[in-house]
């Protein structure tokens, strides 16, 4: 009976073991993967905010070249409902 115990016990720790050093590849494979992934993110989301800025800053310019446009059409049509 105890030789019996003693061998289950030996297939449980080496099940466990393996287990164990199973979980632990996963787990430093999958952190490896995630700090990969999360510089590819922040280089991606540089990208994405220098692009929104190249486009806000010319469609900032545009507006106000469209503004003063507009001005300068309200001043001629008010000289010219004026005369």
């Amino acid at each position: 009976m105890d030789f019996a115990t003693n061998i289950l016990q030996m297939i449980f720790y080496s099940i466990g073991s393996i287990f164990m050093i199973v979980f632990t590849i996963i787990g430093v494979w999958s952190f490896i993967l995630y700090v990969k992934n999360s510089k590819s993110l922040r280089l991606q989301n540089y990208i994405l905010e220098k692009i929104y800025q190249s486009i806000n800053n010319r469609n900032t310019f545009y507006s106000n070249s469209n503004q003063e446009t507009f001005e300068k059409d309200l001043t001629s049509l008010s000289e010219i409902t004026e005369d």
